[in-house]
């Protein structure tokens, strides 16, 4: 899996890019004067970046639970769990701990957030779930987070958790589907379709973990 580590490494640049507007201040002047390019495409697009995480997260994930874990018992079920904890939450409380003695030392209090949710970050990817808004949306995902960009782990923590039962039995992979597709068709039809769709998460419910 080097290839997806390299893509990983080119997605994060530009979601990098995307927040600092590296390029723009730096190399799109540069670009202008030697070849006379104003702009590239790709450059500046970090939602283009988030999504295509989103792509390799899904793939990631559908090969160890095809060639690693025996999702059909319980026991391989808890191993996959335990597994996806482990590799996730350690070092997000660990960075969690450390924002909040920054805080406290630079402010002189802490936040005052869900403090269960940020702990747990599922139950936001559930209330995200069956949000028809995007993230700055009525739900204002980043504002109850105290670290803002972990909103992606909440939506990765909620795939790990639905994504074996799409392998337990073919009834259960087809219902999962179509809740999907039903969920996705009903946003469509009532939902407000102007958010992008990487903002809006219907990727993480609908189509591409999926």
């Amino acid at each position: 899996m080097l290839g997806l580590g390299a893509l990983r490494f080119i997605f994060s640049l530009l979601v990098i890019d995307a927040h600092y507007q590296l390029f723009r201040t730096l190399l799109q002047p540069i670009l202008v004067q030697t070849f006379g390019v104003a702009s590239l495409p790709f450059l500046g697009e970090g939602n283009i970046a988030v999504t295509g995480f989103f792509v390799i997260s899904g793939y990631v994930i559908t090969y160890v639970l095809l060639h690693r874990y025996p999702v059909h018992c319980w026991r391989g079920l808890a191993v996959f769990y335990l597994e996806r904890a482990w590799r996730i939450y350690p070092l997000y409380w660990l960075v969690l701990g450390l924002d909040l003695l920054a805080l406290a030392a630079l402010t002189g209090h802490v936040p005052d957030k869900p403090w269960l949710e940020n702990l747990l970050l599922i139950p936001f990817g559930f209330q995200e779930l069956f949000a028809d808004h995007n993230r700055f949306g009525p739900l204002d995902l980043q504002g109850a987070l105290v670290i803002g960009p972990a909103w992606t782990l909440c939506l990765d923590l909620l795939f790990y958790l639905m994504a074996p039962f799409l392998f337990v039995s073919r009834p259960t992979t087809w219902a999962v589907w179509g809740v999907g597709l039903a969920f996705f068709a009903a946003f469509i039809a009532f939902g407000d379709p102007r958010p992008p769709f990487w903002f809006a998460y219907l990727y993480s419910t609908a189509l591409v973990h999926l």
